[in-house]
């Protein structure tokens, strides 16, 4: 179901409007300048999407400032998930209901375990969750809302919560500026904190070892307890970002002078498209809009 959307733009350009755009030039056309949106309380339904938002919901109000969780969390996770499904009109079964308060408690335990071992190691460490950041450039204004970042006497550190391993880029997708959430995210803490980040990365809530972190001048003891995938970055942080701010030049660019071709950056994202029972692609591959 679709439904446009007359409320202006606010011209703020966050990561998922970056990313929208590269993934396919003509979804960034429906929804950012036609400003159509898909309307899903027509079509609720329990999956991958409900479950993330309620993962994120659970961490955000659970994980203390000391990397560890609240007990009281285990003791109502049934009542808060029946209160999420009542609450978004939603309807499970026995079986899925159980099963997935088994994997959730399993998750909630390996983040216990990674972010208490971490936090323990850093000096005045600040935790924020699903935190706003804004910078404005002379041009443009940028926003974004970070998962969870630390604040320490040794830097910054980020991190993107993802379900399972398939939602994570690549590592040459991530340096090739094809996916820039992370990137975004980077630029958006370094500007409000002006200091730089020392480690990114997206963590598994599935299977925490499979995540993929970035360090960029971490202490080798801080990650050293930590069975995930570190990749040791070769330039440092401000060198990167220099690298990100002249992609964020030439992507305007790009963008003021775009025609809006269909032109998905790969299968995947037809699939998960809100727009696939609209789209024209199988009629127009090189079709495009003035």
């Amino acid at each position: 179901i679709l439904k446009e959307n007359k409320r202006p733009s606010l011209g703020e350009f966050s990561a998922s409007k970056i990313q929208t755009y590269l993934d396919c030039p003509y979804r960034y056309f429906l929804r950012y300048e036609r400003k159509i949106r898909f309307d899903e309380s027509k079509l609720a339904e329990w999956g991958p999407k409900f479950e993330g938002i309620f993962e994120h919901e659970l961490i955000s109000a659970f994980l203390l400032k000391d990397g560890r969780i609240n007990k009281d969390l285990y003791l109502k996770l049934r009542s808060k998930l029946e209160f999420f499904l009542e609450e978004k009109h939603l309807l499970l079964d026995f079986w899925t209901f159980e099963s997935f308060l088994a994997q959730l408690e399993g998750k909630l335990k390996k983040i216990e375990l990674f972010f208490s071992s971490l936090i323990g190691k850093l000096n005045h460490p600040r935790v924020s969750f699903e935190q706003e950041f804004h910078y404005a450039s002379s041009s443009f204004n940028y926003g974004g809302k970070i998962d969870l970042t630390i604040e320490s006497e040794e830097g910054l550190f980020l991190f993107d919560l993802k379900r399972s391993s398939s939602s994570i880029p690549s590592e040459n997708e991530l340096m090739n500026f094809d996916v820039i959430q992370l990137w975004h995210y980077a630029f958006l803490l370094s500007k409000h904190c002006k200091k730089p980040v020392m480690l990114m990365g997206y963590l598994n809530l599935q299977e925490l070892e499979e995540s993929r972190l970035y360090d960029f001048s971490s202490p080798v003891s801080l990650m050293k307890d930590q069975k995930i995938r570190i990749k040791k970055m070769d330039d440092n942080f401000e060198e990167w970002m220099k690298r990100y701010q002249k992609f964020l030049t030439n992507w305007h660019l790009i963008r003021k002078e775009s025609s809006f071709s269909i032109r998905p950056r790969k299968e995947a994202v037809c699939r998960y498209c809100d727009f696939k029972g609209v789209c024209p692609k199988e009629d127009m591959m090189e079709g495009s809009l003035s």
